[in-house]
């Protein structure tokens, strides 16, 4: 899947195998694509939750049915994608929810404080993007 960052790249979205399959509610997050840092060169994380709607498991009764759609759909074709390469990472919303302890973090904090690993910005500004089924990714 490609989407159209704000500043007009695109990102080709990739998935880690041992993340499964996609499913409705699951987020992600991509470190360094998020809301810039005022008075740094660094970017937050952008955070991608999908909502996902799917038909139920074999929605025709008659199988022929099925040869049927596909040979009124187009051809499949064998589209490259165009865009920056970009890898999702699981994201646990719990793991990251507000708490009142030392580790809580104003959004234009620097990342710099904190050593640098996969977790920076955590609390900062955050897009959410919803993806439906149909509907162009812009």
């Amino acid at each position: 899947m490609v989407i159209k960052q704000l500043d007009g790249r695109k990102l080709l979205l990739k998935k880690k195998e041992e993340c499964g399959v996609l499913h409705s509610g699951l987020s992600f997050k991509i470190n360094n694509e998020g809301m810039p840092i005022p008075n740094g060169k660094k970017k937050g994380s952008l955070f991608i939750k999908f909502e996902l709607i799917l038909p139920s498991s074999y929605f025709f009764k008659d199988e022929s049915l099925y040869k049927q759609l596909e040979d009124a759909l187009p051809p499949k074709e064998n589209v490259e994608p165009l865009g920056e390469e970009v890898t999702l990472q699981e994201y646990d919303k719990s793991r990251y929810k507000n708490t009142n302890n030392s580790k809580h973090r104003n959004a234009y904090d620097s990342d710099e404080e904190e050593e640098d690993d996969d977790e920076d910005d955590v609390n900062g500004m955050k897009y959410e993007y919803e993806f439906r089924p149909g509907c162009p990714v812009h």
